[in-house]
């Protein structure tokens, strides 16, 4: 309600307005705000909501590769580097653990393999030990009897090595037995398998063989031959000899002592019957 005097006349005018009108437009206004507020809400938040996504996908996507990485899904590998921020130094980050483990694991990896390859053979010459002939042996042996091939051991004793051992040095007896392994390897087939069972004894597998009687004193004069040559060492020439015991093989298999002991025995009964000699049991 309004009053208004009316001097001249003497009177008051008294003019009445319902509310809801009266507050009409400032309802009208209110509405307006509202609304424009919340336009105004909803295109913040839509802008928030795609700008984050664009701004947080470089560290989405690094999570993801970390995580497929971490689970196995893929290789263990550095992440592209995009951006100079935060994320960029988090991805940083990751790249610097990532080369670190790559180099411990190529590490760990030649530690494995030089310690599987020191399991099976001889650290100095690197032919195969005994651990690894007798498997190969198992091998051979099970392969003769299914297929009926012959096979051959050969027990390599050399002769006159304790004499250069004593008096030139162990220094130079291991480069003797060296180049002995090495004359030994020589012209062997892939299936054959030459290891050295400690000191100065070698043996010589030879596997899937026609004739074995024939095919393993062919190997046993070469090796005879080989190793009787000069070893030109710290310029001295340096000879030793070699007996070979032969043993061979065909039909059921046994157990590889049992072949090694033959072959062991009849390298004996070649020393008997003079040094540098080979020899084949009657059996």
């Amino acid at each position: 309600m309004d009053l208004a005097p009316l001097p001249r006349f003497g009177w008051l005018l008294v003019a009445r307005m319902p509310t809801e009108e009266a507050f009409k437009p400032v309802e009208g206004v209110r509405s307006f705000v509202w609304r424009a507020s919340a336009v105004a809400l909803g295109f913040v938040l839509l802008v928030l909501f795609f700008g984050l996504s664009r701004i947080l996908k470089p560290l989405t996507d690094a999570a993801r590769a970390m995580r497929l990485m971490a689970d196995g899904a893929e290789e263990l590998k550095v992440l592209p580097l995009a951006r100079n921020d935060e994320v960029g130094d988090l991805v940083q980050g990751f790249n610097v653990l990532v080369e670190r483990l790559k180099v411990e694991e190529t590490a760990r990896m030649a530690s494995d393999e030089k310690l599987k390859f020191m399991a099976h053979h001889d650290p100095l010459t690197g032919l195969c030990n005994r651990a690894m002939l007798e498997d190969r042996m198992h091998q051979d042996l099970a392969r003769s009897e299914r297929h009926g091939s012959h096979m051959a051991l050969l027990f390599c004793d050399l002769d006159g090595f304790k004499e250069i051992n004593d008096a030139h040095g162990h220094q130079t007896g291991d480069a003797v037995l060296c180049e002995i392994a090495d004359r030994l390897t020589r012209a062997r087939r892939r299936s054959d398998t030459v290891a050295r069972l400690g000191g100065d004894e070698f043996v010589i597998l030879l596997a899937d063989l026609k004739d074995g009687h024939k095919a393993a004193e062919l190997v046993a004069r070469q090796c005879l031959a080989a190793v009787r040559l000069p070893i030109h060492l710290n310029g001295v020439d340096l000879s030793v000899d070699m007996t070979i015991g032969i043993a061979k093989h065909a039909g059921l298999a046994v157990a590889p002592s049992y072949l090694l002991s033959q072959a062991d025995a009849a390298m004996y009964e070649a020393k008997r019957k003079g040094k540098g000699n080979m020899f084949f049991p009657t059996s």
